[in-house]
């Protein structure tokens, strides 16, 4: 006869990126977004602040090349402890949540500034 397959309960490590991965990893996939994302939206307010400095002789100088210099520290903190998080095999928990919120908290500040900057208030 044949017999019901069962399902096997999800054990306490799971494989992500090829490394096994404990409980400590709630949001293991979360923080693999993170670190591509925050790297490219580095190069996106380098890019900006480039293209502020070429245009800004022809118009008025503005202090949106400063708030994204500091925007782009923000998401390359958070870039870095998105690595770490995945590098290391200990609770990282705290890294990944730090690296969230800087993400965030850059996403905000550059949603602010472009909006500053395109009612010139910057």
């Amino acid at each position: 006869m044949n017999e019901p397959k069962t399902v096997e309960p999800v054990t306490k490590t799971s494989r992500t990126n090829g490394c096994e991965r404990g409980d400590n990893h709630l949001n293991s996939g979360l923080t693999s977004h993170v670190l591509p994302t925050s790297a490219t939206m580095v190069g996106v307010c380098m890019t900006v602040i480039g293209l502020v400095k070429i245009f800004e002789g022809a118009t008025r100088p503005s202090r949106i090349d400063e708030a994204l210099a500091v925007n782009s520290v923000l998401f390359m903190l958070s870039a870095l402890f998105s690595y770490l998080s995945i590098r290391t095999r200990k609770n990282t928990a705290g890294l990944e949540s730090l690296a969230d919120t800087l993400f965030m908290i850059g996403l905000g500040m550059m949603t602010v500034v472009g909006i500053l900057f395109a009612f010139e208030f910057i």
